[in-house]
């Protein structure tokens, strides 16, 4: 239970998302604890690219969310994260497809992990996972690649004490 458990639990959810186009180009989270890694704007290895890259970006740190219960082993905090997903326009066509197919894909992966049966509550810790906004496919950098704009979510959890 915790941060960690949380996150975990969300990038999972992620990676089980199956894209309505392209399924064969599954969710890939580039940040899986194992070392130095570039940021995801610079990721333009070409295996890496056949794959819908992505990460977890903490747009507010944790912190209380002011519900008092001196009684429990855990306390109630908030934060704010964001999915952040690449796209590569040579792997998926034009520009207009690789943004339908990240307005597919955000509608997926909101759905999938704002529903609270995938959770699983006593080990995450997870309350709720709030969606936050308005997301739409993002910057086109020179070389092709489009990092679609994060997904924010807001994410009650518990922490033991």
């Amino acid at each position: 239970m915790g941060v960690r458990a949380a996150l975990a639990v969300l990038q999972d959810q992620v990676a089980q998302v199956v894209p309505r186009t392209s399924p064969e180009q599954t969710f890939v989270f580039l940040d899986d604890g194992t070392g130095a890694i570039a940021p995801l704007e610079q990721v333009r290895d070409a295996a890496v690219v056949q794959s819908r890259v992505c990460d977890l970006a903490w747009l507010a740190g944790p912190h209380d969310d002011g519900e008092a219960q001196p009684q429990t082993a855990s306390r109630r905090l908030r934060a704010r994260v964001a999915i952040r997903v690449l796209y590569h326009v040579g792997v998926h066509g034009s520009r207009l497809e690789a943004q339908t197919i990240a307005a597919e894909d955000a509608e997926s992966i909101v759905r999938r992990v704002t529903d609270p049966d995938n959770w699983d509550r006593p080990a995450s810790g997870i309350e709720h996972v709030g969606f936050e906004g308005e997301h739409v496919a993002g910057v086109w950098t020179a070389d092709g690649a489009m990092l679609m704009n994060p997904i924010p979510m807001t994410l009650l959890y518990r922490e033991a004490s």
